[in-house]
């Protein structure tokens, strides 16, 4: 099949180098911005797309290293002379020096800094997402901090494909929370450690037993009400 053949889908063999140099150093610049947040400690939920993208372009740095080392060895020009590209390599490789006390000179240490990077950016991006979904939250919840059986049962009633697309996005971020919770990387608001994580993780899973209980998944709103319960004494002891 030529390889110009309009029906020919692309894969990553097809990618050259100029493609890889336009996409980094366009997901560069929102990388830095993430960085900027995460340094600020702004994990709110306005800078969920700021994260999503640094994340994102993180991850594009570690395909281009993983699919082709020699690739990417020929953007390192461009990677050095572009700002914010060059900004990137830094971070990625400081975060590694850390770590093992030199700078990463083989591919496969090069690929370990940017997925060290990697990692920090998606706890960011995780923080921002519970930030958002907290906000969220507070559409099935009273003015008084109770929760709005009533409201719910009716979103159940009227549109049950759209509660369960939201219920298992909130289902999603709960995950997202434990995992972090279990790591003990819990600050999203500077000075409370892990209680706002924890307020999120009760509410979330109140919101979830009650609907689980509702549709008839018994063992599921079992297990949130579970997860609300350990939450709780947690919270109380802390």
């Amino acid at each position: 099949m030529p390889k110009d053949d309009p029906d020919k889908k692309r894969s990553s063999e097809d990618f050259a180098p100029d493609m890889d140099m336009l996409l980094i150093t366009a997901q560069s610049s929102m990388i830095v911005e993430g960085v900027k947040a995460m340094m600020s400690k702004d994990f709110s939920g306005k800078k969920l797309k700021v994260y999503m993208e640094a994340f994102k372009g993180i991850e594009l740095y570690i395909k281009i290293l993983e699919r082709n080392p020699d690739n990417y060895s020929r953007l390192n020009r461009i990677i050095n002379e572009d700002p914010d590209c060059r900004e990137v390599k830094t971070i990625a490789f400081n975060l590694y020096k850390d770590k093992h006390k030199v700078l990463p000179s083989a591919d496969g240490q090069t690929i370990e800094a940017y997925e060290i990077f990697h990692d920090k950016m998606k706890n960011a991006y995780y923080k921002s997402l519970i930030s958002q979904t907290m906000l969220d939250l507070k559409n099935y919840y009273m003015l008084s901090g109770s929760l709005n059986e009533d409201n719910i049962n009716e979103q159940i009633a009227s549109d049950p494909e759209k509660m369960k697309s939201d219920m298992d996005k909130i289902g999603d971020t709960v995950s997202l929370a434990a995992e972090l919770a279990k790591s003990g990387n819990t600050e999203i608001s500077e000075g409370i450690k892990g209680r706002d994580i924890n307020t999120f993780i009760i509410k979330a899973t109140q919101i979830l037993s009650h609907y689980h209980s509702i549709t008839n998944n018994k063992t599921v709103a079992e297990h949130y009400q579970r997860l609300n319960n350990v939450h709780s004494k947690y919270f109380v002891i802390r």
